[in-house]
């Protein structure tokens, strides 16, 4: 009975938290913007159910390891696949190394939402050109503006170098995993890449 009224007061709490967050959205950017950044964060969860979707079990992912040859041709091919064939795997690495960081420094739950809402608001939401003064602000002007507040905004914060350093941390681990690991040679993603590989091969040796 308790965990049931735990339960119903976390729900009620989250309800609150969000509708608040959703009625503060719509008096900045109005109904109709909010509900376009609804739709794209629909897209993003869908794509990402996608990726979860397709996860290969822990027990394959850890089952093997061994010293790849030294040979560019054996390593690329051992690299492509293993990136395409462990994909999701590598995502929820990547995932749980970001959660990490997000505990070790609180402020990014808060900033990070702030600028990626910002940032879609005024890429994928705004698809006018923005006149200002005598100046058209074009869509390729409005993501290098959106660039460089993000760097800049991070870097006032302080989170751009927590996040270099966790893009080099899922650089080494992921890379390291893509490098040591056999490829299935019955995978699908095996397949594909051995037969798009020779037809690449072969018509690199009829141009030549």
């Amino acid at each position: 009975v308790q965990n049931t009224s735990r339960n119903k007061k976390f729900r009620k709490s989250v309800s609150y938290i969000s509708n608040t967050c959703i009625s503060m959205l719509r008096d900045l950017i109005g109904h109709r913007g909010v509900d376009d950044l609804k739709e794209e964060l629909f897209k993003l969860y869908e794509k990402l159910y996608i990726v979860n979707k397709d996860m290969r079990p822990w027990s394959e992912f850890f089952g093997s390891f061994k010293i790849p040859q030294l040979n560019v041709k054996h390593t690329e091919q051992r690299m492509t696949t293993n990136f395409l064939h462990y994909f999701s795997n590598y995502f929820a690495i990547c995932s749980g190394l970001f959660l990490i960081q997000i505990v070790l420094c609180p402020s990014m739950m808060i900033t990070l939402p702030v600028i990626v809402i910002i940032d879609l608001y005024v890429v994928l939401i705004i698809k006018k050109p923005i006149a200002v003064g005598q100046v058209v602000v074009t869509d390729s002007m409005k993501r290098a503006i959106c660039t460089i507040f993000t760097l800049l905004y991070l870097t006032l914060c302080g989170i751009l170098e927590r996040l270099i350093w966790y893009m080099i941390y899922c650089s080494l681990v992921c890379g390291l995993h893509m490098l040591s690991r056999p490829r299935s040679v019955t995978s699908k993603t095996n397949k594909v890449y051995a037969v798009s590989y020779t037809h690449l091969r072969a018509h690199e040796t009829l141009m030549n």
